[in-house]
């Protein structure tokens, strides 16, 4: 296998909440496609020149942040097992199919959670020349279109139709959103589907959540082959500022309520940035689940490189000695990343973001904001 193949150009298809289409949830190109069918997108000339391109060894602009990633950790989510690439098939289904959210995260956007989109709307209404919301703007240009809509959708019937079509040859199927478990029209749908072509015990459902499923929806998985793939960004008292605006208890209840269902797979998912880096060695430690470390990408003022040096290097030495050498690596290649406009707009983003969530960011994080000058 060479630099730039990977396995999902050619067995999958992500359908995102904003209309994209493409092989997984981290493609980003210039000219990616938008609302097409399975069909469609299976047989387009736009994804036939993506495979070409990985075949021959040449770079994929959507590729750009699993490359980056790679760079900085020795890791990515391409994925460069072997797969038919003479006779392909969809046998790997993403679906990103609202933004509806009951959470506000500080790393995530309006077009992941609607009430961010609303704490958003609020903030440009008081204060139309906040220095942070207006380069979030140019930097993210999609951030000014969510706030039109604040709610939308990007699942519908056509989609239902094209999953009830290849259902025989899918193997997983991913749903995330939003919160899956707040939008659940479609959701039961999909379950029917597959439960429809008895496909229950043949398809891994993936289930991006933060946790809040009832234990009505439990039921309803209680005869899948799931795979909860659980939001955590801290752990004790750090969790509400993470995780706003639930606190821990509320994420321990849920997790005690999921271990009554020990069918079920469980990993642990956690983006890396400046408020929790100082704990994830011991968020790594805590949880008798496998730990997803990533990298945040797109909100670089709240990165891993705005701690200071010896937090980054305190916490890269433990998680080495838990075996995370690629977590390791890349909060060493943070050390000493000195972007000016990143550490302004971090002091920008508190000053916007606490009275908006009324909480006091310091009071949760052991190193000074005073050393991010």
């Amino acid at each position: 296998m060479n630099s730039t193949y990977c396995k999902f150009a050619f067995n999958g298809i992500h359908w995102d909440s904003n209309g994209r289409t493409a092989p997984c949830c981290t493609f980003r190109g210039p000219d990616d496609p938008r609302n097409l069918s399975a069909s469609e997108y299976w047989n387009s000339e736009w994804l036939a020149d993506v495979r070409t391109k990985m075949l021959a060894d040449q770079p994929v602009a959507g590729c750009n942040r699993c490359y980056e990633e790679e760079r900085m950790s020795g890791s990515s989510m391409r994925n460069t097992d072997k797969a038919d690439v003479e006779n392909p098939v969809l046998s790997r289904m993403h679906i990103t199919y609202s933004n509806l959210c009951n959470k506000t995260c500080n790393i995530c956007r309006p077009y992941r959670s609607h009430l961010i989109g609303r704490e958003y709307q609020k903030i440009i209404k008081s204060d139309p020349d906040n220095v942070w919301m207006k380069d979030k703007i140019v930097q993210q240009p999609y951030t000014e279109k969510t706030l039109g809509t604040i709610k939308f959708k990007g699942l519908g019937d056509e989609q239902l139709q094209d999953i009830a079509s290849h259902i025989n040859n899918i193997e997983q199927l991913y749903v995330d959103g939003g919160e899956v478990f707040m939008d659940k029209e479609y959701f039961v749908k999909i379950l029917d589907i597959i439960k429809q072509a008895n496909r229950q015990q043949h398809i891994l459902l993936k289930i991006t959540t933060n946790g809040s499923f009832t234990q009505e929806d439990l039921k309803l998985l209680e005869d899948h082959r799931v795979k909860f793939m659980m939001s955590a960004d801290g752990i004790h008292e750090l969790y509400e500022l993470v995780r706003s605006p639930h606190d821990w208890n509320w994420f321990a209840d849920k997790m005690q309520m999921l271990e009554q269902y020990p069918q079920h797979d469980v990993q642990i998912e956690t983006v890396m940035h400046c408020f929790n880096v100082h704990q994830l060695p011991d968020l790594v430690e805590y949880w008798k689940y496998p730990v997803s470390l990533t990298m945040l990408f797109h909100q670089e003022y709240l990165g891993a490189h705005i701690c200071p040096d010896y937090v980054l290097e305190e916490s890269a030495n433990k998680l080495e000695a838990l075996g995370r050498k690629n977590n390791a690596q890349y909060l060493r290649s943070c050390i000493r990343k000195d972007v000016q406009k990143d550490k302004v707009l971090f002091h920008e983003f508190i000053k916007t973001m606490e009275p908006v969530k009324k909480l006091n960011y310091q009071s949760y994080i052991p190193w000074s904001f005073d050393l991010v000058k």
